[in-house]
């Protein structure tokens, strides 16, 4: 889009006045923001105008749609899931979704596992798996092979969603989160219609939720624990909003719920990419321990989602037989032999 097609100026003082945009008008808006044919200036003031309102379900998914339609896609299982979070929590704790990916692919679901490098924690999930061998750069014929034989595939944000590129320097320099941020979580490349996605900030959860629906998600999870983590927590409670087709419903997670112990966030504070990739490869050899209960009861929603299992308590037993049997480590030593450079 050039920018004689897009009325900057008007849209400006729309935005200034506090009108919302709809799905339309925000697809049209974000493709224009990633075409490269956006200043500088412009990009800054519509993320710093849009950042001090509530945005809305429509514009999530417009946003969301212009997105899609210029990412680098791969060819997924229809039963694939992903299980993926906004980050932003600032706790810096283990790579949660990154075990959950590897536990719940030794379960037999196709784990299309979308992820980045670290920006606001100390280690993403891009990080640890390179940390332990990964080619984050493999091919697309090699990542659609793997998820079609082991059921595992790790997609590199930046490698299949390259027009981000053109708003990357001016996200950086604000400093605050942009209603990209809350985007990611809803670009599969693999255009998972399952997903257990994490949030920030529990005031996300609805519009996040309505905008799946938007979306046409066929089931998903939007969960925030009340200690701020992006993913299901066994310390607080997790607010949960569970969308199935074009219904939800609300309820609150609690360790009670997975018949797991309740946990302190200073047993899974993580480290930097090496201390991370130990804690996992420990997780995954049967260590007994709080990573160990995040992950299970994480992989556990993931379960139930792809209706593998009938509720939490059994999501929890077959997740952990995927550990101790070893087969969720036998997917990451093949997984780093697949994507390897031949």
């Amino acid at each position: 889009m050039n920018k004689q097609d897009f009325d900057t100026k008007t849209l400006l003082s729309g935005l200034r006045e506090g009108k919302k945009l709809s799905e339309e008008q925000m697809r049209e808006l974000v493709s224009y923001l990633v075409s490269g044919n956006a200043s500088d200036t412009f990009i800054s003031s519509v993320l710093s105008l849009i950042a001090v309102r509530e945005i809305t379900p429509e514009e999530i998914a417009g946003g969301a749609r212009a997105l899609r339609g210029v990412s680098k896609k791969i060819n997924a299982p229809d039963d694939a899931v992903d299980c993926c979070g906004t980050g932003g929590d600032g706790l810096h704790s283990y790579n949660i979704s990154t075990a959950v990916a590897l536990i719940t692919a030794a379960c037999g679901i196709p784990m299309a596992k979308h992820g980045n490098r670290a920006s606001s924690s100390k280690c993403g999930a891009a990080d640890v798996l390179e940390e332990l061998g990964v080619n984050l750069n493999a091919p697309v014929d090699i990542l659609e092979k793997s998820l079609q034989e082991i059921g595992f595939a790790f997609l590199m944000a930046p490698n299949h969603h390259a027009a981000l590129a053109h708003v990357g320097k001016i996200r950086k320099e604000l400093g605050f989160r942009t209603f990209f941020n809350i985007m990611g979580p809803l670009i599969s490349p693999a255009q998972a219609e399952r997903q257990l996605i994490g949030v920030y900030s529990k005031d996300l959860l609805k519009p996040m939720g309505e905008s799946l629906k938007r979306l046409g998600v066929k089931k998903a999870w939007l969960v925030c624990g009340e200690d701020g983590l992006d993913e299901i927590s066994l310390n607080a409670p997790t607010h949960c909003l569970k969308i199935n087709g074009t219904k939800s419903e609300s309820c609150v997670l609690t360790y009670e719920d997975f018949g797991l112990p309740q946990i302190s966030l200073e047993d899974i504070r993580g480290g930097d990419a090496a201390y991370n990739a130990n804690a996992l490869m420990e997780l995954l050899n049967g260590a007994n321990n709080a990573y160990r209960y995040m992950a299970l009861a994480n992989a556990a929603a993931v379960l139930v989602i792809a209706d593998k299992v009938p509720d939490l308590k059994n999501g929890v037993s077959m997740a952990a037989d995927a550990i101790d049997t070893g087969k969720a480590r036998n997917i990451l030593e093949t997984y780093i032999q697949m994507t390897r450079p031949q």
